[in-house]
């Protein structure tokens, strides 16, 4: 590729790990990877047997750039080799084309045609070792459906190629798009899908696939790859071809959990390599497939969790803010729920997801993992986490006492609350998706005023409104009135409970409303919130009465 002979003396470089790295220096390595990763202009992945008509657009295409000499990679899935193309003229002034292919993988073979047409050329089988021709790995490996050819050119030089591709097309394959999913090749690859979609391929989940001879998934390759951008427009035309196709669950779980030959998901390693952006696409991804396509969502991330239980737990993931990890776990309860292969207290206590206080007994432990989302500002993941909470709580329909261990903050530690959180500049966003998602699930299963309250204001001491508003405290004040908002929002009926609330009298005679327009911190805070409810103008009039009072 560097201009050298092809030549290697086997023994004396291949003998040892020390002698190939002498042989193959580090720079070459990444040269080879950065190819990989930006594919150079003229990438292409042509048929095995369409190999010499490739060589013939390069060979056109040379002509017209007046290109001499030119140089490729040419890769089946497992094996790289190289091809060197050449336009001479011979003494007599004929145009001669010359092509020497070199398979380092064929004991050092180096095979050189030349021809007066540059259209003569044959397969790839043609060029390969005749005794290695007839082998069953070559037949397999690398002669069997289609090649990947990376053009080698000066920087310079590298546009001269430029739209070769449009003129090579794939073969619709499962090795032709694992190819270019391989070969980083995202233009391409929206060209493959383009073809696909106007065809009537009948093998449709089998490309789509794209398993390697050894049985590793398209996805998982293209988790190598890390392009979020070859990724989503992957999962577009999956989207698009299963409306087409109606392909089964099955076929679409095991694209979507792409394993490799080991039968190991793509998703271990991912998290393993902080790859937090393409597996958070992926797991949006599976949500809609759930809904479009009534994948099983739960089964499939229960298949893949015992493979990172052992290295993450909910506490620890919810710490640290890993959405993608979270997520999988809430997912594993969910799907152990609907096997029962959890009891309801195994279930509740999982999802409490407390830290244990060391040393100390079962009975005391740190706050819940919730709380630690809240405190944090990590509003993904408690809405994630409530997301999981309403479905466990229908679940257990009817039950109010597994909404209340849900919903609840803290079973031992009484700073670990609301109140607490409010201080933290962090964890006002929290403190709101919480309250929204928890009141309304509370709502939904059957809550009255009174059990709404006494579950969101516990950590009061059982005061009223009239009370925190007497002891001039703020937090607890916008707190209530937050709880309110959100109360009559959900449901109307309540209503009537929250200005009961409102329009409340002390032991003097003394409202609520006219205590806290004596404090100019509370009159702002209260009236900002009452500007702010969806109340009924009737309601909104007589609380306007107060404002002057």
């Amino acid at each position: 590729m560097n201009e050298h002979t092809g030549k290697v003396p086997l023994k004396a470089c291949y003998s040892s790990p020390e002698d190939i790295q002498k042989h193959i220096p580090f720079e070459l390595e990444q040269q080879f990877d950065n190819l990989q990763k930006n594919p150079p202009p003229g990438t292409c992945v042509v048929a095995c047997d369409k190999f010499g008509e490739a060589l013939s657009v390069f060979f056109h295409r040379m002509e017209k750039e007046k290109l001499t000499h030119m140089a490729a990679i040419v890769q089946s899935q497992t094996h790289a080799m190289a091809v060197r193309l050449r336009i001479k003229k011979t003494p007599a002034g004929e145009t001669e084309y010359v092509v020497s292919f070199y398979d380092p993988n064929a004991t050092n073979t180096a095979v050189r045609y030349k021809a007066n047409n540059c259209d003569s050329f044959g397969s790839l089988r043609s060029f390969m070792n005749i005794k290695q021709a007839q082998k069953q790995w070559v037949i397999t490996e690398i002669c069997s459906d289609c090649v990947g050819i990376t053009p080698y050119l000066p920087r310079e030089q590298a546009h001269l190629l430029s739209g070769i591709n449009n003129e090579l097309q794939p073969p619709l394959s499962p090795s032709a798009l694992h190819l270019l999913i391989q070969m980083g090749m995202h233009e391409n690859i929206v060209l493959f899908f383009d073809k696909f979609k106007n065809s009537q391929e009948m093998t449709a989940s089998k490309i789509l696939a794209a398993k390697s001879i050894t049985g590793t998934y398209g996805l998982y390759v293209l988790w190598y790859q890390n392009s979020i951008d070859t990724f989503n427009e992957f999962i577009i035309n999956l989207k698009e071809l299963t409306r087409k196709y109606n392909f089964s669950h099955g076929d679409l779980e095991n694209i979507l959990l792409a394993k490799d030959y080991l039968g190991v998901s793509w998703i271990p390693k991912a998290l393993r390599n902080n790859q937090n952006k393409i597996i958070k696409a992926w797991l949006l991804a599976i949500d809609d497939f759930e809904k479009e396509f009534e994948v099983n969502k739960n089964e499939m991330l229960l298949s893949i969790v015992n493979e990172i239980d052992s290295t993450y737990g909910l506490n620890s993931a919810i710490r640290t803010n890993d959405y993608n990890v979270v997520s999988i776990l809430l997912a594993n309860i969910k799907a152990k729920m609907f096997k029962n292969e959890l009891n309801k207290e195994d279930i509740l206590k999982l999802m409490a997801a407390r830290e244990k206080v060391a040393g100390a007994s079962d009975k005391w432990t740190k706050a819940s993992g919730l709380y630690s989302a809240i405190v944090k500002g990590h509003t993904e993941i408690v809405a994630a986490w409530m997301e999981t909470a309403e479905v466990i709580a229908s679940h257990y329909e009817n039950d109010k006492d597994v909404v209340r261990e849900l919903l609840s903050l803290s079973r031992n530690n009484a700073v670990c609350s609301l109140y607490v959180a409010s201080y933290k500049t962090m964890s006002k966003q929290g403190i709101d998706v919480y309250l929204n998602a928890a009141i309304r699930l509370a709502l939904q299963h059957g809550f009255t005023f009174d059990e709404i309250v006494e579950q969101f204001t516990r950590d009061f001491d059982g005061k009223s409104f009239s009370h925190v508003v007497e002891k001039a405290d703020d937090i607890y004040m916008g707190l209530w009135l937050k709880i309110f908002k959100i109360v009559v929002g959900e449901n109307e009926n309540y209503l009537k409970d929250v200005m009961m609330q409102l329009e409340a009298k002390n032991n003097e005679g003394k409202s609520v409303i006219s205590q806290a327009n004596g404090n100019p911190v509370f009159k702002e805070l209260f009236w900002k919130a009452i500007d702010e409810f969806n109340f009924p103008q009737e309601e909104l009039n007589r609380l306007n009465q107060y404002r002057s009072l």
